[in-house]
């Protein structure tokens, strides 16, 4: 079965919202985007019409910390597979700053065990004006589900701007919270071929920044070891 984006929908400045009724059996898939002034994931999960469902990491996160005075930034991804049939609302669970940046995917053609295949992060604290994920492994199966994400901050100014990938990418629009100087953009594509994928772009304006790319095999195809460890550095400013 032949992998399908059903529904996309961006929710931003916000910690929660409503997607398009899902069908169960599809697999949801969340990239989040929200401020972090710790050392752990401020993310501890997501909920589907106020329950747990089948959420779970996706183990490909990235964070850049910048210490208290000035909290940096995170990216993760999120999978539901199986969902519940006929929910509309999600919800971040854990401490996520308001003005957070969710892109909530319906998938199918996912089977019940997808599964992460090959993935990338790139913490870049030089302040410049391109993104990139750095490149994934190369996928071990053709059609694959590719997800991207970059958060920026904390020095984005209100009128800055975020372009996301091009080609076979789906991107959803940036999001700059205009207040607090974060800015946050993902994507996707449904990959018809083996190979290494690159989630890059560029901003207007110069800042820190966490990008990632992952791909995810449908079905539990993939013999996998555990998803990695949660990714992130740490930047102390002046």
């Amino acid at each position: 079965m032949a992998i399908t984006v059903v529904h996309a929908t961006r929710l931003a400045g916000v910690t929660s919202g409503t997607i398009a009724s899902t069908t169960g059996g599809n697999c949801l898939v969340a990239i989040v985007g929200t401020r972090n002034a710790t050392g752990t994931d401020v993310i501890t999960g997501l909920t589907l019409g106020g329950a747990a469902d089948n959420w779970a990491s996706l183990g490909a996160n990235g964070r850049v910390l910048a210490g208290a005075a000035n909290p940096g930034c995170e990216i993760s991804i999120w999978i539901d597979p199986g969902c519940a049939n006929a929910q509309t609302a999600v919800a971040l669970q854990g401490t996520p700053n308001a003005l957070s940046y969710l892109y909530v995917l319906e998938v199918s053609g996912m089977g019940l065990t997808p599964s992460l295949d090959a993935h990338a992060s790139v913490i870049n604290t030089s302040a410049p004006t391109t993104f990139s994920s750095g490149a994934s492994g190369t996928t071990v199966t053709a059609n694959e589900l590719v997800v991207g994400g970059c958060a920026f901050g904390e020095f984005i100014a209100p009128t800055d701007a975020a372009v996301g990938p091009g080609g076979a990418w789906t991107n959803a629009a940036y999001y700059n919270d205009g207040s607090t100087g974060f800015m946050y953009i993902a994507g996707y594509q449904v990959a018809s071929a083996t190979g290494a994928f690159t989630y890059s772009g560029s901003m207007t304006g110069n800042d820190y920044y966490t990008a990632i790319v992952a791909t995810i095999a449908p079905g539990g195809l993939v013999t996998a070891t555990a998803p990695p460890s949660p990714m992130y550095s740490m930047r102390s400013m002046p």
